[in-house]
């Protein structure tokens, strides 16, 4: 054999193994891109779901303060007919 063979060989035998480093380095990159999607996808459900809980919340809590409002219409109608009768009580004296 001689030196330009064994070069040619050995270049040949270069790229291959450059070819296998970089197909495992890919997959590599490509596996750890996938955990990251995965856990970036599990803390947005998270989020989500805690989201939707914080517009559950603040719904019972408008349906509570919208109770407060109309119980606190009707006390204001009561005391204003309280104070009708109050003042013709006093008219008739």
């Amino acid at each position: 054999m001689d030196n330009v063979t064994i070069g040619v060989i050995c270049s040949v035998l270069g790229v291959i193994v450059s070819a296998f480093t970089i197909t495992r380095l890919y997959k590599q990159d490509t596996k750890k891109d996938t955990e990251v999607s995965t856990e970036l996808k599990t803390q947005l459900n998270y989020i989500s779901k805690g989201v939707d809980d914080i517009r559950l919340d603040i719904k019972a809590q408008a349906n509570k303060i919208d109770a407060i409002v109309e119980r606190v219409t009707r006390v204001e109608e009561s005391i204003k007919s309280a104070h009708h009768r109050i003042d013709n009580l006093e008219e008739g004296k």
